[in-house]
């Protein structure tokens, strides 16, 4: 037979068990006056068969061994219709974005970093887009970041690169040029075009990257 020990306050209800941890396997082991509630097994947020937080506010947390987590849908629930995809403590979701806001914002994870391979991973309601692949702003063939004002910035592995043009561009006509990161003037970016160096041949079926000695 489970023994608890229940302290009840003015503010709030807590069950503990017998190693003095929250704990309770019928129903919330902390109760407050205002109607929040916890449900804790061995002193971790727990709950196998619905939220393991439940605000009176009516937002809603799942947790399973104290991590936010849930794999038939969000982990988090807010009465303002935002939603978020946990699975073991990371943002997560394979099949749509795993930050889902009420205001048209979404956001793709895989184990906690952005990520996406089929469309940008962040979509702004505004317009506004990002690709990202691994936590790493990313996109080959075109830019990484679309702005709704016409703005572009070409990324490949969270650094600034094109070989082609420039890495940003402005809905001003300014432009800047970047390659692997390191930024050159408009001339150098042009002499380095025009030259062989960086570009790739294919000898034998095998590609070889030009440098200069």
């Amino acid at each position: 037979m489970k023994t608890y020990k229940v302290i009840v306050m003015k503010d709030f209800t807590k069950w503990y068990n017998e190693s003095n941890q929250l704990h309770r396997e019928n129903g919330p082991a902390i109760e407050w006056a205002d109607g929040n509630k916890g449900y804790y097994i061995n002193d971790k947020l727990h709950r196998e068969d619905g939220p393991a937080i439940e605000w009176a506010s009516g937002d809603k947390y799942y947790y399973i061994n104290d991590k936010l987590h849930r794999e038939d849908g969000p982990a988090a629930e807010y009465t303002n219709g935002n939603k978020k995809y946990y699975i073991n403590g990371k943002l997560h979701r394979e099949d749509g974005p795993a930050a889902e806001y009420a205001n048209g914002n979404k956001g793709y994870y895989i184990n906690g970093k952005l990520h996406r391979e089929d469309g940008p991973a962040i979509e702004w309601a505004s317009g506004d887009k990002a690709y990202y692949i691994n936590g790493k702003l990313h996109k080959e063939g075109g830019p990484a970041a679309e702005y709704a004002n016409g703005d572009k910035k070409y990324y490949i592995n969270d650094k600034p690169h094109r070989e082609d043009g420039p890495a940003i561009e402005f809905v001003d006509g300014s432009k800047l040029y970047f390659v692997n990161g390191k930024r050159l003037t408009e001339q150098q970016f042009n002499n380095r075009i025009k030259s062989c160096e960086g570009k790739v041949v294919e000898i034998e079926g095998v590609k070889y990257k030009l440098t200069k000695i």
